[in-house]
């Protein structure tokens, strides 16, 4: 995986539908979403570590019959994944 300092909106969008659309990243409706300085994580969508300079987007999300869904995301790759979620493809304000 290209690292994500190197990836602009566009393209973290475009990557974030790719894998929308492959399965291998799940929309799922957000439960709780907490912000916070990168612990270390896995990126959800760039698969880059969420450094703690960063801010860091844990998304907790519910699914019936199953634990909760925990995703943690870049700031800008949060954002674009939500964008591939929902279908809003215009750029962020």
């Amino acid at each position: 995986m290209e690292s994500r300092e190197r990836l602009n909106p566009p393209e973290l969008l475009s990557l974030a539908i790719r894998r929308v659309r492959e399965g291998t990243l799940a929309c799922e409706q957000e439960a709780r979403l907490f912000a916070g300085p990168g612990r270390q994580n896995c990126c959800a969508l760039c698969d880059g570590a969420i450094r703690s300079e960063e801010i860091e987007y844990e998304v907790e999300a519910a699914r019936p019959g199953a634990s909760v869904l925990q995703l943690h995301f870049h700031r800008p790759c949060y954002y674009a994944w939500r964008q591939a979620c929902t279908g809003d493809l215009r750029a962020p304000a």
